[in-house]
């Protein structure tokens, strides 16, 4: 669960060895909840 003020992304960082490998999940936070706890999916 996510809690926002703006719409936008919300990103999770993953490194898996240090600073040089690194990946991203992303969701997509909907500006018709803001404000609101939404359940976002990765």
């Amino acid at each position: 669960m996510v809690l926002k003020e703006v719409a936008g992304d919300v990103q999770l960082e993953i490194q898996s060895d240090g600073e040089s490998n690194k990946d991203w999940l992303r969701a997509w936070y909907a500006e018709d909840h803001l404000g609101e706890w939404q359940d976002v999916d990765f």
